[in-house]
This record gives C-alpha cells, sequence and structure tokens, in this order.
C-alpha cells in the first residue's frame, strides 16, 4: 500500500503550514535506504513502539525500531481519541475492536515477509488482553473483537488461559490460526470461551504446491482442522491463493475439490502476491515473475485497484494462466452460491478475459 502512501505524502506537501510526515511498516523496513528520497520528514524500519517519540523530536531522518521485549510494558491504544462505535467490520453489523496480542512468526512460509516481524515470537500476557478489553466494553459498549494474530493458538497453554478469561466477559470474538496449531482441547475452550470464527491459513489445496511453498502442513491436515472446528461448533473461513510457481490446472481443481469436501463457512482467495523481503520476491527470476521497476507501479490493494506481477507459472503459460484464473474466480462463487450458501471474497484479481 506504499503507493498510496506517497500520494498522501503529496497531498500533505502541498498544504503550506509546516506539516510533518513520518511514515514505518513493513515496506519502509524492507526499502529503509530508499525511503527517504521520497520526501518523509523521518521513517522507521522495524517496530516503532520505543522510536515515536524520537521521531518527532529529531523531525527527519531515519530510525531503527527495536523490538518489544516485553509486551506488557505497552500502554492500550488511545481509543479516546477516536470513536471506537464507528469501526465495523465489513459484512458485520456491529462495532468490533482490533486486538494483536502476540508479534512474531516461528514459521518461514516463502510468501511472507517474515524479518519484518522476526522469527521471535512474544505475547501479551491474558490479563493484558483482558483489562484492554474491559476498558472497551465499560467505555463504548463494544462486546466484540477480532484477534490479528497470526496464529492465535500457537501456544496451547495460553490460548486455553486466554479463552476461558474471555469466557467471563460476555463478548464475542474471532481469529486467524494454522490447520496444525489446534486440536479438539483448545477449540472446545475458545467455544466456551466465546470465540464464533476460526480464520485458517489453508493457501493451497495440493500437498506438491504446499511442499513448494514451505507451508509444513498437509491437504488431509487441513481438512481434519476444519472439520473439528466445525464439530466444535465455531465457524470457519479457509484463505486460499493461487499463483505459485507449482501451480497447474491441477492444484486450481483440487482448490474447488477442496471447498466441495470440506465446506467452510467462507473462503477467500487471492492471487499470490511478491511481497519485498519474501523469499518469492528474492527468487523472482527463477519463478519468471516481472518485477516492477517502479514501486509506484507496485499494490498489493488500493484506490487504483490491487495488482499481482505473476502471469504464469511452471505449468500455464500466459494464456492458460489467465484462463485458470477466470476459471476459479467462477468456481468460487459457484460454490459459494450454489453449494454452500457461504461467503466468498475474491481479494485481488481482476476478470483477465477480453
Amino acid at each position: 500500500q506504499y503507493a498510496e502512501a506517497r500520494k498522501i505524502l503529496k497531498m500533505s506537501q502541498s498544504i503550506k503550514n509546516n506539516q510533518y510526515t513520518l511514515v514505518g511498516g513493513p515496506h519502509v523496513t524492507v526499502y529503509r535506504d530508499n525511503i527517504l528520497k521520497d520526501g518523509w520528514d523521518a521513517t522507521c524500519a522495524g517496530e516503532g513502539d520505543l522510536e515515536i517519540a524520537e521521531m518527532i523530536r529529531k523531525k527527519k531522518g531515519l530510525v531503527l525500531g527495536r523490538p518489544v521485549k516485553e509486551l506488557d510494558t505497552l500502554p492500550f491504544p488511545a481509543r479516546n481519541l477516536i470513536k471506537p462505535e464507528n469501526y465495523i467490520r465489513e459484512g458485520d453489523t456491529e462495532a468490533s475492536i482490533s486486538i494483536q496480542g502476540m508479534r512474531g512468526c516461528p514459521f518461514v512460509c516463502i510468501y511472507c515477509a517474515r524479518d519484518v516481524v522476526g522469527k521471535s515470537v512474544r505475547y501479551h500476557s491474558p490479563e493484558y488482553i483482558v483489562n484492554q478489553i474491559k476498558e472497551v466494553v465499560d467505555k463504548y459498549n463494544i462486546k466484540k473483537v477480532v484477534f490479528y494474530d497470526d496464529t492465535f493458538t500457537l501456544k496451547k497453554t495460553r490460548a486455553i488461559e486466554l479463552s476461558n478469561r474471555l469466557g467471563e466477559l460476555g463478548i464475542s470474538w474471532i481469529c486467524n490460526t494454522r490447520v496444525d496449531q489446534i486440536d479438539v482441547e483448545v477449540l472446545q475452550a475458545m467455544k466456551k470461551g466465546g470465540c464464533t470464527e476460526i480464520s485458517f491459513g489453508v493457501e493451497v489445496a495440493n500437498d506438491r504446491v504446499l511442499d513448494f511453498a514451505h507451508k509444513g502442513i498437509t491437504v488431509e491436515k487441513a481438512k481434519k482442522a476444519i472439520q473439528l472446528a466445525k464439530d466444535t461448533g465455531i465457524s470457519t473461513r479457509a484463505f486460499l491463493m493461487f499463483g505459485f510457481y507449482e501451480d497447474g490446472e491441477d492444484s486450481a481443481k483440487d482448490m474447488l475439490r477442496f471447498l466441495d469436501d470440506v465446506q467452510p463457512d467462507a473462503a477467500r482467495l487471492s492471487l499470490l502476491v511478491p511481497m519485498p523481503g519474501t523469499e518469492v520476491w528474492e527468487r523472482a527470476v527463477e519463478f519468471g515473475i516481472q518485477l516492477p521497476a517502479d514501486m509506484e507501479d507496485y499494490q498489493y490493494a488500493g484506490l487504483d485497484g490491487p495488482q499481482t506481477f505473476i502471469r504464469s507459472t511452471r505449468y500455464l503459460n500466459e494464456t492458460q494462466f489467465s484462463n485458470t484464473i477466470e476459471w476459479l474466480q467462477k468456481g468460487f462463487v459457484d460454490w459459494a452460491l450454489n453449494k454452500n450458501n457461504g461467503k466468498v471474497n475474491i481479494t485481488n484479481i481482476r476478470a483477465t478475459s477480453k
């Protein structure tokens, strides 16, 4: 989304009242040496919690962020500066708050910029999270929480303890996790604690492509995990993507077959995006990916419409790839409308046929 950030920067620079602009985030972390050339007063590479005050005092330059080792030392978000009751997620009818209860990821998927968050996993304590939610419930009467942890159940004992504590608050909540990081005990605790939906990062429904992506799971494991959640009474969402170098017509067919077999309550289809700092980006030439010459042209999401720079795979030439994508997204919609009556989201695919 950096292209959109540059547009905001230009708007700010056009206002003659001594605007001060600073920027941070994954893109800045990866491209730290080039960002200041765009005209920002200050940039932060890495986690900026401990550096934000220094950035404002210095007014200029590059600041290197330090990982926050003890997350509980951070204050709660200053929600009094906004109107939390106005924040309603797409598809919802009630306001919700978002919480990230952990940072870091120990896995090595080739499409993820893992160096941005680091491999060292750090957690907020259940008490910290519960007290933050209590504040929101008491002040704003908001009783829905969205956890943006990459893998909510990564630490089983913590997930169970947190679920038990959340159950005392009378709220509902949703989260993300991996299919190899749940079991019946955890799911039952989550259900009892108010969890209404789990989004699973399945990504691929073909074992050959899963191995290529270094996902560390199997299709069978994904099927069992989603079924376990459904049996517990928790709604399920499957995140899926297409465009890996090992993808072909067979893996596209496997994806629709997976939906038919598993019947999650919702599914999201995305094209693989070669994000800076990922193994896919670093091996782009090997995978036949044409990277953008100017980062202004690089967008995953934004007002100008998302893009992907993957046009073919090992088994699909450009025409075949285009046709397969069109067939796949139609299959997702047909599945949602005709077979599951569920929800489907196509995130960054535009019609490719003429």
